[in-house]
């Protein structure tokens, strides 16, 4: 597997808070990371990862407004 990422952010309608970053595989473009942020655009809502050869999402952790893990799940 490549060590390699590239990423894109996306921003709220406001053009300036962050809604949510994306990692992939610079080779595949698969995904590998979907980090989703709060309306504040700063504080960690929930984390999707995803198999990088077939985009499956295998685990989501969610976060509390603290930055303390709230849940994990796993697929």
């Amino acid at each position: 597997m490549n060590c390699k990422k590239n990423t894109t952010t996306y921003y709220n309608i406001d053009g300036k808070t962050i809604c949510a970053i994306n990692e992939h595989d610079p080779d595949t473009l698969n995904f590998i990371k979907t980090t989703w942020f709060n309306k504040d655009g700063k504080t960690i809502d929930f984390i999707t990862e995803y198999d990088p050869e077939t985009e499956e999402p295998i685990k989501e952790t969610y976060y509390n407004s603290d930055g303390t893990i709230k849940e994990e799940k796993t697929f």
